[in-house]
């Protein structure tokens, strides 16, 4: 009895792996939709059920419109005069730090270049300026000159493949060297004395926080001395064509979000400390193989009820969407859902087809 016993064990562990290696073989052939809907999953959690940030409280917007611009003769470059008054007025206001989200790759009128570079020379709080990785030898070279190098942060962002949504930022990474080099929200929140991270790091995308405050730029000059006490001041254009697809547009359908914004999040998600919304490979691992030993238990007691066997496996697929959703609400730890469900679906209705193969071939 013993070794019938063993034996029957032995043999619902062959079917159930054989199960599940089948279930996982067809998640990785179809694994593009599967992973889309995995980003779904975890954009809704990180959308609506995050906790809040004060760290939001402590940044500040001066975005320069389409209405301002249209002042000006030319709307790009922006008028270097515009900024340079525009940084000398937000730094009286007692400013903590400063960030520029503009990129001065070229000259323009020269006095006003002068004006402004000699204004982020003069400035004597933390300032960031823009700098990215895709400029020309020549553009690099006016840079480094225009601004200190010890004030450039870079603006790359990284997109998803799936949705081609801004879901990442690199606050800092180490160069062969052994230099630092950092972001611009990574170079901001560094000056300001916060532990940044290296490698990679998800942006938490919010819908239930409030917007930054916003300043126009014709106000900045009369706000009171300490109005920005405190206060992480970005400066940057609101128009439509510096603006990125989010998670939140994704799911939504709603509008792009200005670039100088993205980089608010992506500050705002570095000074909270925030828990990455990332999946890691292991959880994808353990998950998807917990659904498919799930799918392989609820089939083989239900060999013959169809729908009995159907109504536990849909019970199932409740419980992991509670769980992936319970382990975000309460703990901030993402776990997946979509591969995990499938693999329990594919196992649950491909387990007994595939154990009666199994034993017509012993026989």
């Amino acid at each position: 009895m013993r070794w019938h016993t063993i034996r029957k064990m032995a043999s619902i562990l062959i079917y159930s792996l054989g199960s599940i290696a089948g279930a996982l073989i067809l998640v990785l052939t179809f694994w593009q939709p599967a992973l889309w809907a995995e980003q779904r999953l975890t954009d809704i959690r990180m959308a609506f059920f995050s906790p809040t940030f004060p760290s939001r409280d402590k940044i500040v917007i001066v975005g320069i419109s389409e209405e301002e611009l249209s002042k000006y003769p030319y709307r790009s470059p922006v008028s270097r005069q515009l900024l340079a008054d525009l940084l000398s007025q937000t730094a009286s206001k007692g400013a903590k730090a400063i960030g520029i989200d503009f990129l001065f790759d070229q000259p323009t009128d020269p006095d006003k270049d002068s004006q402004l570079s000699n204004a982020i020379r003069q400035v004597r709080i933390p300032l960031v300026a823009s700098y990215s990785s895709t400029l020309t030898g020549v553009q690099k070279t006016y840079v480094d000159n225009f601004v200190p190098a010890s004030d450039l942060g870079n603006v790359d962002i990284l997109v998803d493949p799936v949705a081609g949504a801004v879901r990442w930022t690199y606050p800092k990474v180490r160069l062969q060297d052994g230099k630092e080099s950092f972001s611009f929200a990574g170079l901001l929140a560094h000056k300001t004395g916060v532990n940044v991270p290296s490698g990679k790091v998800a942006i938490m995308w919010n819908s239930n926080e409030p917007a930054f405050p916003q300043i126009p730029v014709d106000l900045v000059r009369f706000l009171p001395p300490n109005f920005l006490r405190s206060k992480i001041v970005l400066i940057g254009l609101m128009t439509s064509d510096h603006a990125h697809v989010t998670p939140l547009s994704v799911m939504g359908g709603g509008p792009r979000v200005p670039d100088v914004e993205v980089q608010a999040e992506a500050l705002a998600t570095l000074l909270g400390n925030a828990a990455s919304p990332d999946i890691s490979h292991w959880s994808f691992i353990v998950m998807s193989m917990l659904g498919g030993i799930t799918g392989c238990f609820v089939a083989s007691f239900f060999v013959e009820s169809v729908w009995a066997r159907a109504a536990y496996l849909f019970s199932a697929v409740i419980f992991f969407y509670i769980l992936g959703f319970f382990a975000w609400y309460e703990y901030q730890i993402m776990l997946p859902i979509a591969l995990p469900v499938l693999c329990l679906l594919l196992a649950g209705f491909t387990f007994n087809p595939l154990r009666q193969s199994i034993k017509a071939h012993v026989r």
